[in-house]
Parts: structure tokens; C-alpha cells; sequence
């Protein structure tokens, strides 16, 4: 699994000349990014707490969850700055540089396959919605009715991994 593709690396050359602080592109550009920095934290925490509970996995993929937590603990720090925009884009980035190659030293063991394989779709929710927020942020438009509703789509497909339940309940009005 590669976490940084062509739509995010294009992010910091959509940056504008507006560098106002956190909050502003927390109001004026991006009104969901804090609750969206709270469901990747969720996630990685959800992701991180699964894998350490098995002490084989834990052994196993020490260094991947050292930058797991590394990369908590920068989503946590974000959550309270006021930054540029910038520099919020740039740390952004550096949380998805953090996670590089997290999916496939996990996925390169058969035993944590078997063991977790429902939890590690959290590696790719969490690298999906990362690199959405990325670019929302860095952008200072509104998001087309068709990319909202794929991140709507995106933050329900999270909520619901970290509810644990294997399918998405589907209501059908009669």
C-alpha cells in the first residue's frame, strides 16, 4: 500500500497566498478539519491498540507501531496549534510521510493478516481520508457535490471500522 499518491503530492502547489492562522482555515476553507484530525487519531489509536493487544504482532511489527504512535502524537499536537496554511499543509504531509510503508510491513506477514485483517483497513481509510484533508486544506474553494459526498462516503466508511462491524447497515425506504 503507497499512503502518498499523485492528489496528495499536488497539494502543497495549491496552496494560495492566504496564510491565515488555524483557525481561519479551520472556518473559511475547511470547516470538518478538526473533526476530521479527531477521526484519524480515532483510527490510528483503534489501528495501534489492536495490534499491541497481541504480543506476537506486537513483536513482530514493533517499528510500525512506533510510527503509528508517531504520527498520533502529530495529528494530537495539530489539533491544538494555530497554524498557516502552509504550514498546516506541510504537517499534513509530514503525518503522511510518518505512515509511509505501515500497510506493507503489515500486510507482509501472513500471521497479522490472519490475525487483523479487519483492522488493517484502517491503514487505507486512514491514508484516504489523510490525503482528503490534506488537499481540503490547502484548498480554498469549495469541494464539488460529487468529492463531498465521496468524503461524507469516507468518514462514514471510518465511523463505521471503528465500530467494529464488518458491513455498513443499509436502510431501504419502501
Amino acid at each position: 500500500m503507497r499512503l502518498e499518491g499523485t492528489f496528495t503530492n499536488g497539494a502543497v502547489e495549491l496552496v494560495g497566498s492566504n496564510n491565515g492562522p488555524f483557525s481561519s482555515v479551520m472556518q473559511a476553507c475547511y470547516p470538518y478539519l478538526l473533526s476530521d484530525l479527531s477521526l484519524l487519531l480515532n483510527m490510528l489509536q483503534d489501528l495501534r491498540k489492536e495490534l499491541s493487544g497481541v504480543a506476537a504482532t506486537a513483536r513482530r511489527h514493533g517499528y510500525t507501531l512506533a510510527k503509528i504512535e508517531a504520527a498520533e502524537k502529530a495529528i494530537s499536537e495539530l489539533r491544538g496549534s494555530s497554524l498557516t496554511r502552509d504550514h498546516l499543509v506541510a504537517q499534513l504531509r509530514s503525518v503522511l510521510r510518518k505512515l509511509g510503508g505501515v500497510g506493507d510491513d503489515l500486510v507482509s506477514s501472513p500471521d497479522t493478516v490472519a490475525e487483523h485483517g479487519f483492522k488493517l483497513q484502517h491503514v487505507d481509510l486512514t491514508a484516504q481520508l489523510l490525503s482528503s484533508t490534506i488537499v481540503a486544506a490547502a484548498l480554498e474553494a469549495d469541494f464539488d457535490p460529487l468529492t463531498m459526498a465521496r468524503l461524507q462516503n469516507l468518514r462514514a466508511c471510518c465511523k463505521q471500522a471503528l465500530s467494529g462491524n464488518a458491513a455498513p447497515m443499509v436502510a431501504f425506504n419502501a
